[in-house]
């Protein structure tokens, strides 16, 4: 993985680019690669600024890509100080992190290797963003256990991680990873969603759940384990778990809270007596079994903080309600963007299509839609 250079340097004369200021070449660089995943060679004198822009956001989909990233990075710490995000989806891939041969009876070598991989992560020294879909079990769990150094990836800020089944080594090591962070996203399609012990207090600001939200650890409480949480969001939780529940927990102070829920299921739970407890929300999103429409009428009255307001697939609305919400005299004071996902439509669905592309009309003249 890296750039080859096409030609020699000639320094006694310069190409008309190379006489350009550094900082404008990086921003040549960044409209260059931003939508270009394999580059064409450059000569030697640009090869600083292609590396720079080429290895700042990394994104990977199989292990074998993983594999030569890991070469390249653990053997260049240049290179590994470059890279700012790393997003390995695996969702979509079909190789698996197994052997490619077999070397003796009973003896295999990985694709890529929990020692290569541990080594990568403890080499990115600046990596601000972590995004892991669906990786390998055994590469997964190595930020949870003591073969990566505490002291590795200090910069981190953002970790999202999506497991099929989430699974920590070490209670510990997880909980000071997590304690660092200024955004966390986790997501287990089954099992309960490992969140630190409440007893561990959180930095991070914003929270995303998904999944099985059970919780595994008796009377835990979101509002002391991230007391500094101002947004939080939670899609597709268990019946068992409940949206009250959850959002009992959080702290009043919060200013964004997305709830989301598949177009098949009501979330159980409605929100009508604890949500005129959050004042301060500047942003909301709500889904089906969440709310009735009186209460949220009156709730939405007195949201004078709110600028954004959204509603899932299957959201119980009216004409009325969206009619008033525009209009008047529901509208928040300072309402400004309107998300309505809450139906699935298809172009002329009926006779009133006219209508209702008059309807849409008259609210983006009223509001950003």
């Amino acid at each position: 993985m890296s750039l080859e250079t096409s030609s020699p340097a000639h320094r006694k004369r310069p190409f008309p680019l190379l006489r350009l200021p550094y900082e404008l070449l990086d921003t040549i660089f960044a409209y260059a690669y931003e939508d270009d995943e394999h580059p064409e060679p450059v000569c030697r004198a640009l090869r600083q600024f292609a590396e720079r822009r080429f290895y700042r956001d990394v994104k990977l989909v199989n292990y074998s890509f993983l594999a030569d990233f890991c070469s390249t990075i653990n053997e260049s710490k240049r290179l590994a100080q470059l890279v700012r995000t790393l997003d390995l989806d695996f969702s979509c891939c079909e190789e698996e992190n197994d052997p490619e041969e077999h070397i003796e009876p009973g003896h295999a070598q990985r694709t890529v290797t929990v020692k290569s991989f541990t080594k990568v992560l403890s080499r990115l020294i600046k990596l601000k963003s972590l995004r892991m879909v669906e990786l390998d079990k055994q590469l997964s769990q190595v930020l949870s256990s003591t073969r990566l150094d505490s002291s590795a990836l200090p910069e981190l800020e953002v970790l999202d991680l999506h497991e099929i089944k989430t699974c920590v080594l070490d209670e510990g090591v997880w909980a000071r990873r997590l304690s660092m962070l200024r955004e966390v996203r986790l997501h287990s399609s089954v099992g309960p969603i490992r969140l630190p012990r409440a007893a561990t207090t959180m930095q991070a600001d914003t929270l995303a759940l998904s999944g099985d939200g059970r919780n595994p650890w008796p009377g835990y409480e979101l509002c002391k384990a991230f007391p500094a949480l101002i947004a939080f969001e939670a899609r597709d939780l268990m019946d068992r778990s409940q949206y009250l529940s959850v959002v009992h927990g959080l702290p009043r102070t919060l200013k964004r809270l997305r709830l989301e829920q598949s177009v098949d299921f009501v979330a159980p739970g409605s929100l009508d007596d604890i949500l005129p407890e959050f004042r301060d929300l500047d942003s909301l999103y709500l889904c089906n079994g969440t709310f009735t429409l009186p209460r949220l009428t009156s709730y939405l009255v007195a949201a004078v903080n709110l600028v954004s307001l959204g509603f899932s697939i299957g959201a119980p609305l009216t004409d009325r309600f969206l009619l008033w919400l525009v209009k008047g005299p529901t509208r928040p004071a300072h309402l400004q963007t309107l998300v309505l996902d809450y139906v699935t439509c298809r172009y002329k669905l009926s006779k009133d299509a006219e209508f209702i592309d008059q309807y849409l009309s008259d609210i983006y003249s009223y509001m950003h839609f």
